[in-house]
Formats: C-alpha cells, structure tokens, sequence
C-alpha cells in the first residue's frame, strides 16, 4: 500500500513510500504520522501539495524569508606590549635567574645620591 508523507508543521508533500504490514493483523497496514494514503495532486514549482483537514490543495510555495545581515565583526583590541620583567615572568624566570643562566654578573648596586644643600 503506498503512502505519501508530508512536512509535520506545512503539511507540504515530500515523499511517497510503502506502508508496513502490522505484525499482529495480518491484512492491516501501519500508516506513520505525518502521512496519508490519499494521493497528493501533482504539481510544479513554485505550487506544491499541501495536506490540511484531511485533504489535498495545491498552494504556492512561499519564498523563503530573507536572511539577517551578519555583522561585521569587531576586531578586539591588541594587548598592551610586555615589558621584560612580565616577557620573564611569563616564561618563568627571573632577571637573577636569566643573568645567573647565562653568567652574567650582577649588577653593580647604585651610586649614593650627591646630598644637596638645604635651604
């Protein structure tokens, strides 16, 4: 027994099939939802067969709605440049570590201020 199924929320027709034979009632055929053993009309773009109230009618397929704009992305901010100690930090190191590392010496401390006179 053949079936034609349809679009559960537009009732549009979409295929046709065969129904299965019940396995308790030999002589009965399961018929799915969102399908009929009527015949659907046959028609050509831009109609189609719609399925309502247990009925067939040719309708004019609607167009389909146009589509949102998609914005333009925004690019996100560039991060701020590191400075060495946080390019270090980041890598796990120290500015002792990195001269110990390389064998550089440590630097030499900073000179007293030249005390100036008070007024």
């Amino acid at each position: 027994m053949n079936i034609y199924h349809y679009i559960a929320d537009t009732g549009i027709f979409y295929s046709e099939g065969i129904a299965d034979e019940s396995p308790l009632e030999p002589g009965v055929f399961l018929i799915p939802a969102y399908a009929t053993t009527f015949k659907p009309p046959k028609t050509t773009l831009p109609n189609v067969a719609v399925f309502r109230n247990g009925t067939w009618n040719v309708e004019v397929l609607p167009a389909p709605p146009e589509p949102e704009p998609i914005p333009e992305p925004v690019p996100p901010e560039p991060p701020a440049p590191l400075t060495t100690e946080q390019k270090l930090e980041a890598a796990g190191l120290t500015v002792a570590e990195l001269r110990e590392l390389f064998g550089l010496p440590a630097p030499e401390p900073a000179p007293e201020p030249i005390p100036t006179p008070e007024t």
